[in-house]
């Protein structure tokens, strides 16, 4: 039996894992250029739009950082993290679980997780995987119990009857 890859069964335009997995091992290694892993203004135009998609003013998202992190954070210091001209002024690594939680956009953690070679995958995504998985399994046994049932069928055997 040959098995196939299918795309989510809930998302059609989502890859398989296994696309997922080709597609990563089809991209060029991390590029050995001077310089290809700075992500600074990349980074901070993450930043950006993740503030602009928010609902949220940025004094808003500032408070919730605050909350989350136990440390203030404001809105003018949103506003250096994210300004291009503000070279001196980053981003600190341990702010961005509370600036995600925040703004509720994944994307400046998928440029990090991107740029080191890797791939997210967000928890419901793992969930609809696993499902997949449960469904081909099912189908499988299926397949299976057919195929045996039609064996005992052909040997002149009913369901639960033992040979004598």
């Amino acid at each position: 039996m040959t098995k196939t890859t299918k795309k989510n069964d809930s998302n059609p335009d989502q890859l398989s894992i296994f696309d997922l997995i080709k597609s990563i091992q089809q991209k060029s290694p991390v590029e050995e250029r001077p310089g290809s892993l700075n992500i600074d203004i990349p980074f901070r135009e993450e930043l950006s739009l993740s503030l602009k998609k928010c609902p949220q003013s940025r004094f808003g998202v500032a408070s919730k950082m605050s909350e989350g992190l136990g440390t203030e954070v404001t809105k003018f210091s949103l506003d250096a993290f994210t300004g291009e001209s503000k070279t001196h002024h980053r981003f600190p690594a341990s702010y961005l679980p509370a600036f995600i939680k925040a703004t509720n956009d994944l994307g400046p953690l998928r440029l990090l997780v991107e740029k080191c070679g890797c791939h997210l995958i967000e928890s419901e995504d793992l969930l609809d995987q696993e499902l997949g998985k449960i469904r081909r399994l099912k189908e499988e046994l299926a397949q299976r119990e057919k195929e045996i049932m039609g064996f005992l069928k052909g040997q002149g055997r009913s369901h639960g009857q033992k040979g004598k």
